[in-house]
């Protein structure tokens, strides 16, 4: 049978999975499809500039022919998340950012999934911005080996995906049978009157001024589609309440807070993460923070760059901000006793709700990680003075994955879908880029 057309701008994992078991479409076309796609839009076209590289060509069709092959013979694979997109934080040669490629990549269609890390927002964040849903895993919930950490404390890996249902799939993958039953089955069976919700006073979450839009029609928007999404929740029988948590920069310890100390003990943990991915390489022989500073100075000519790097200052400071892991743990403690008495922990106990939420558009995501919980993200609405996209990011306490899928597939149920990017229009706009 000839494969079928699909779009990659709509299509999902799950999606393409029932296709593949329907034998309606081939591992080849598939790779053949978000190969073509990417070669018209990363670069060229939108200039989407999600993916630093792709594997050689050749060898991918190569392999999708001998899965394809195997399959016609009898042989069958688990093929709910494939293809899927990596954000380049392991072993692979090249600078990188954020998961923010990630996100792009599956927004624009290089692929239904992606795997992003986070140390602190960095898998919610993009998602957010990208009109994605998402799951930050709990942290030390899945192994990181062969990924280069910051922070043994605070640093995860996640999903995100056009549908809970997606961002599940994904999840279970990562977890495989550590939290007992699939939150695929939690994304396909939710009911809307065992979901609880918390929701934060949105004014005292806002980020500062000058670090986004700061005009009344922007507040305005948010505040209203804020409360809207309240009322829809509550319309359709999901339990909604007001809750109030002390910002982590508000909650102060002698002269300094838990947001403060979140981000000290990134400083502190982040020469002891680089190290223990640096010893873990085959063939490097820099294995230390020390010779990687000694490196990037013998090689300043290409290591450094006026307009994106021109300085090491951020590893030098870190390498002075090393500290014993006591010293973290101490701070730890700090951000515990804040989460149960005046934290997530508090509101999740006086109000009896599975996750609390606030918009994507605040800090809201240092809550997550100055508990060391899992967050998720939603899709709300698109700023009417540029378009952009912004969300929800909700969080859990640690190990309940299956509540923010709850959410999420509730979300994803009662709201409108997420919109496709116009990548045609977004090509003849940036002709002259």
């Amino acid at each position: 049978m000839a494969s079928i057309l699909f779009d990659v701008l709509t299509t999902t994992a799950d999606d393409l999975r029932k296709l593949l078991e329907k034998g309606s479409v081939t591992r080849v076309r598939i790779v053949e499809s978000y190969l073509s796609h990417i070669k018209a839009h990363n670069i060229r076209g939108a200039k989407c500039r999600a993916i630093i590289s792709t594997g050689p060509r050749f060898q991918l069709i190569a392999q999708a022919a001998v899965l394809d092959e195997e399959r016609q013979h009898g042989k069958t694979w688990t093929e709910a998340i494939h293809p899927y997109w990596v954000q380049d934080r392991g072993q692979a040669p090249g600078g990188d950012g954020s998961s923010t490629g990630s996100a792009v990549g599956v927004a624009c269609g290089f692929a239904p999934i992606a795997l992003g890390t986070e140390t602190s927002g960095s898998i919610v964040s993009p998602s957010a911005v990208a009109a994605l849903y998402a799951l930050k895993l709990t942290p030390g919930s899945v192994p990181l080996t062969g990924i280069m950490e910051v922070t043994a404390c605070f640093d995860t890996v996640g999903g995100m995906g056009k549908t809970p249902l997606d961002v599940a799939l994904t999840s279970d993958a990562l977890l495989g049978s550590a939290e007992g039953a699939s939150l695929a089955s939690v994304a396909s069976s939710v009911e809307f009157g065992r979901v609880s919700v918390g929701f934060v006073d949105i004014e005292k979450w806002r980020l500062p001024a000058g670090t986004q839009e700061d005009d009344p029609e922007y507040l305005q928007q948010t505040a209203r589609e804020y409360q809207a999404a309240k009322d829809e929740l509550r319309k359709n029988g999901v339990k909604v309440v007001d809750v109030y948590i002390i910002p982590p920069e508000a909650y102060m310890i002698g002269d300094t807070n838990v947001d403060d100390l979140t981000d000290s003990i990134i400083r502190q943990q982040a020469k002891a993460g680089f190290e223990r991915y640096l010893k873990a390489l085959k063939f490097s022989k820099v294995r230390s923070l020390e010779e990687v500073i000694e490196f990037n100075q013998a090689h300043a000519n290409v290591e450094f760059n006026n307009d994106y790097c021109p300085n090491q200052d951020g590893l030098v400071g870190i390498l002075k901000a090393s500290r014993p892991d006591q010293d973290a743990a101490r701070s730890l403690e700090h951000c515990k006793r804040w989460a149960a008495t005046e934290g997530i922990d508090k509101a999740i106990s006086e109000h009896g709700v599975d996750v609390v939420v606030c918009c994507s558009d605040s800090y809201f995501a240092g809550v997550s990680v100055a508990s060391r919980y899992p967050m998720a993200a939603v899709p709300l609405g698109y700023i009417k003075s540029s378009g952009r996209p912004y969300g929800l990011q909700a969080i859990a306490p640690a190990h309940q994955e299956k509540k923010l899928v709850a959410f999420m597939a509730a979300w994803e149920r009662i709201f409108p879908p997420r919109r496709v990017p116009d990548l045609d229009a977004c090509a003849k706009a940036g002709a002259d880029w």
